[in-house]
């Protein structure tokens, strides 16, 4: 009897709750990928299904903090180590907040409040423009939107 062949299909043909769960399953640094394939990617990743999948934790240790960064992985209860050291610029080793796969850390030998976004899977990193009037301490809200990141300042 021969054998019936299965027709090779799209992953866009599944249904968009299959692809969300699909997604919430993937590590960080593959869901990071996937948002730049196409904007239904990018929608599956940032929907409730696909964030409510247990995030990934992440420690630093305090003296040694420009060079490493630990990730645990809670769905394999597994840690990973990653090098700190080509993405973070120079004296950007306080992290602040954790957002969508970013780090957001902050100047640790400035007095001004001085930002820097950084990316541990990958290795990339960007210091955030200065604020238009230095501020020791604001307070500050990181969040991914379907349109990117976004940080907001509240200066008192």
């Amino acid at each position: 009897m021969p054998e019936k062949q299965v027709e090779p299909k799209s992953m866009d043909s599944l249904p968009p709750e299959v692809l969300s769960l699909i997604f919430s399953l993937l590590p960080p640094d593959t869901q990071a990928t996937s948002r730049s394939v196409c904007k239904l990617w990018l929608s599956l990743l940032i929907s409730p299904l696909s964030l409510s999948s247990p995030p990934w934790f992440l420690a630093m240790a305090p003296h040694d903090c420009r060079h490493h960064c630990y990730a645990r992985n809670p769905r394999l209860k597994k840690w990973h180590s990653l090098s700190l050291l080509p993405s973070l610029p120079a004296n950007f080793c306080h992290p602040v907040s954790g957002v969508g796969g970013l780090l957001l850390c902050r100047n640790a030998s400035s007095n001004s409040l001085s930002l820097s976004i950084c990316e541990p899977f990958f290795g990339g990193s960007r210091i955030l423009p200065p604020l238009l009037s230095p501020r020791r301490a604001p307070a500050l809200a990181a969040c991914v939107t379907q349109h990117g990141l976004q940080v907001s300042l509240s200066v008192p």
